[in-house]
């Protein structure tokens, strides 16, 4: 009997996605936080595919019907996310693809600077000096 093919994750498509997508989700939730605020900060700013930011809006079809702000991501490893970590997650999986790479990109440097600023000084974290500071 053939062993049917597994079901891949959207973000499993890119080494970059998967990448990203981990380190969001293994990050401690300050930084969970403070990079999807940075991430909505860069989608509202209108230099990426605005069909993609209908993905935030209320009317979602994949929003869950739920009022817990913690919502469950990944359906293999059960990874509880807050829900702008999530919806985040799901406007970059209605982009295209080279759009998810460049995010993507953008996502894991952001990441590591909020790790390199908690190992060098444990000041106040905002979305609006965490990168700046970092560099």
């Amino acid at each position: 009997m053939p062993i049917p093919p597994l079901k891949q994750r959207w973000y499993d498509q890119h080494p970059t996605l998967s990448m990203a997508v981990s380190l969001l989700q293994n990050a401690n939730k300050t930084n969970q936080r403070l990079t999807s605020e940075y991430m909505y900060s860069l989608l509202d700013s209108g230099q990426y595919d605005g069909k993609a930011t209908g993905a935030l809006a209320p009317k979602t079809s994949n929003t869950p019907k739920t009022s817990n702000p913690l919502l469950t991501l990944f359906s293999n490893k059960r990874v509880t996310v807050d829900r702008s970590v999530w919806k985040v997650l799901e406007t970059m999986r209605h982009m295209s693809p080279e759009q998810q790479q460049e995010l993507a990109l953008l996502m894991i440097e952001y990441i590591y600077h909020l790790d390199l600023m908690e190992t060098v000084d444990q000041t106040e974290i905002t979305p609006a000096n965490a990168f700046r500071s970092a560099m």
